[in-house]
């Protein structure tokens, strides 16, 4: 799963975006009130987030062609400039995104495809590997982190207590994507917590080889601040 790099197919796709081009179309996609060129800038294969802006804006433009009364079509027509800018708004960051993933990748690398594991225990870890160096002349050092969480189960007390008592099979199941839950939680704070750490300089020769991840202090859990090995925050 990835989490906090542009995959490589996605950032030669945002890379090769015209956005005069992309700007181009957006007008002329108003004026004519139809979608005109988008699907030949592959628009759809620059990730997530373009996608979707890219859908609010192909909806807004099917909306405004839809449009009969002067007031609607006035709405209709300030939805697709909005939708337009955003659009645009959304592949200027990426790009400058994908500039700053790849300057960073100088330096280092963090291997954010982390399996999902088999989850028989209470007893969470995640496995962070990373490759740095302090010079881009310089050759690769390797390295891994292992986060663990021990995760408590609410007592059931606490929780609505449905009219049916489960079946075991029911409550295995629930107790199962409960722990997936909070692990896939791990995995996104192991994996910002390494970046992070190397993005304000850090050495990695320092990365301890294990991390107890740090609980809350109110509920016991995992907060923004539980995987920052770094620094005392809690």
């Amino acid at each position: 799963m990835s989490e906090i790099n542009v995959p490589a197919d996605q950032r030669k796709a945002i890379a090769a975006l015209d956005v005069s081009r992309l700007d181009e179309l957006l007008d002329q996609c108003l004026r004519e009130e139809r979608l005109v060129g988008l699907s030949d800038l592959r628009l759809y294969d620059c990730g997530d987030y373009i996608r979707e802006q890219l859908r609010i804006f192909e909806k807004a433009v099917q909306g405004h062609s839809a449009a009969k009364a002067p007031k609607k079509r006035a709405q209709t027509e300030h939805d697709v400039r909005r939708a337009g800018s955003s659009l645009i708004s959304a592949v200027h960051q990426m790009q400058s995104r994908i500039e700053r993933e790849q300057r960073e990748d100088e330096l280092f690398v963090v291997d954010d495809n982390v399996g999902q594991p088999y989850l028989h225990s209470n007893r969470l870890s995640v496995s962070v590997s990373y490759r740095w160096r302090s010079q881009a002349s310089e050759p690769w050092e390797f390295g891994s982190i292992k986060f663990t969480h021990t995760h408590q189960f609410a007592p059931a007390y606490l929780s609505a207590q449905p009219r049916r008592k489960p079946s075991a099979a029911a409550q295995a199941t629930a107790k199962e994507a409960e722990l997936f839950q909070v692990w896939d939680h791990l995995r996104r704070l192991a994996l910002h917590s390494v970046k992070e750490y190397f993005q304000k300089g850090g050495d990695g020769s320092k990365i301890p080889q294990t991390f107890q991840a740090k609980q809350d202090t109110y509920g016991g859990g995992l907060n923004n601040f539980s995987a920052s090995f770094w620094n005392d925050r809690r």
